[in-house]
């Protein structure tokens, strides 16, 4: 894909991130996108990662808590609250969004409707309640950003892609599910993080996260001691979480005391809200450069898989994008699957680096699909596959018939 020259974003009166903005052609070129092409940019990130790291280490996969249901990611805690384990504060917490997500989930079989020209299936939320799975996919978008999908603690599982900017965090939840294969049937959030650094080794991945904190104060003012040792405690905090709207937001609100960490809702929030092209209005409000924000998805608080999601930029130096309007996301790279998500046990061969990802996955109208539950995705022993969901019906009910 050929890339002109960058669009010039300077002003004396307001700071920007890095000018990055790259204009593609206005032909429909991602859509024209042939298998060699993939292929290609599939290669070229290979060569990349192992310049960076090596082979994946095996042992890491098998390492992670679907397997030993033993670790607990001190990250994942709500802040101010001091208890054992993340799930069991989380489960008290947000016990109230388990059954919304799952009404909301099987909604999604409804009636199909045409909105803006792309067939979608529409939910029936709550009266007065927005709806987390909004199947409606956003108006066409002329801007996008690049990023990296990295499955955490599996180094040879990821995603590049392409996204429009004006998507939702309710919709990147969806691509989620869909781009790795995982059933909806859980709880999530997205934490956001600023002042991250991320491992030099094993691209993709958090390495920590440090916030700065002021200069201690005097201990004769009381106020600002508690200021300061408030920032002290939420160095490492996220500065916002994101999760579906449902009547416990609240709820979950009041486990942040002291408010250090902003609980937002998932169809109001917007990936351009994070990653602004204007360094203050991107989430960490001009306290540090894009490159320096990224979030930890978590999916299945009882598993914990966790997706490390964070700017990616091309050879050239470029993540963000500008051509002609869309409204789906573009799979650049798509590398490995999970393992299989309700496995109660190692299952043989089950290896997640070396599975092979359907080629359905880079066709760009597959997710609109998807979103209008026409197909399906899952994570098999072998491939991350796509699937025509009525094809698949008709199959089970094929096969029961002849076992009858």
């Amino acid at each position: 894909m050929e890339e002109d020259d960058m669009l010039d974003y300077t002003s004396d009166e307001e700071r920007f991130s890095e000018d990055d903005w790259v204009e593609e052609p206005s032909t429909s070129s991602a859509r024209k996108r042939s298998h060699d092409d993939v292929e290609a940019d599939q290669d070229a990130y290979d060569d990349d990662e192992d310049d960076d790291g090596g082979d994946v280490d095996v042992e890491e996969e098998l390492d992670h808590p679907a397997s030993k249901r033993q670790r607990v990611d001190d990250d994942a805690l709500v802040p101010g609250v001091i208890t054992k384990t993340g799930e069991e504060i989380r489960a008290r917490a947000l016990q109230p969004m388990v059954e919304n997500q799952r009404r909301d989930n099987g909604a999604q079989s409804g009636p199909s409707s045409e909105t803006g020209g792309r067939r979608t299936r529409q939910p029936s939320p709550s009266p007065g309640r927005p709806d987390p799975y909004d199947a409606t996919l956003p108006p066409p978008c002329d801007t996008w950003i690049q990023l990296r999908l990295q499955l955490f603690r599996f180094k040879g599982v990821y995603r590049i892609v392409r996204f429009p900017l004006n998507y939702t965090f309710a919709m990147l939840y969806r691509f989620l599910m869909y781009s790795f294969g995982w059933s909806g049937e859980h709880l999530h959030e997205f934490n956001v993080f600023s002042h991250v650094e991320m491992y030099k080794t094993r691209p993709g991945e958090i390495k920590k996260v440090v916030r700065p904190v002021p200069e201690r104060p005097e201990a004769n003012d009381p106020e600002a001691f508690w200021q300061w040792s408030l920032a002290l405690r939420a160095q490492s905090d996220p500065i916002m979480r994101i999760i579906p709207w449902s009547a416990c937001t609240e709820r979950a609100r009041g486990f942040d005391v002291e408010e250090l960490t902003q609980v937002l809702e998932s169809h109001a929030v917007s990936i351009g809200d994070i990653w602004n092209q204007i360094m203050m209005d991107n989430a960490s409000k001009g306290e540090c450069r894009n490159d320096e924000i990224a979030i930890k998805f978590v999916y299945d608080f009882g598993d914990e898989w966790e997706v490390h999601i964070s700017i990616d930029r091309t050879k050239d130096g470029h993540y963000r994008f500008q051509g002609e309007p869309r409204d789906y996301p573009e799979v650049m790279v798509a590398k490995g699957a999970p393992p299989i998500e309700h496995a109660r046990h190692d299952v043989p061969g089950d290896i997640a680096h070396k599975k092979k990802v359907s080629p359905l996955l880079f066709k760009p109208d597959n997710f609109a699909r998807y979103v209008a539950g026409e197909v399906g995705s899952v994570s098999r022993t072998t491939e991350l596959a796509i699937y025509n969901i009525e094809e698949e019906r008709a199959r089970h009910a094929a096969a029961r018939q002849a076992e009858s």
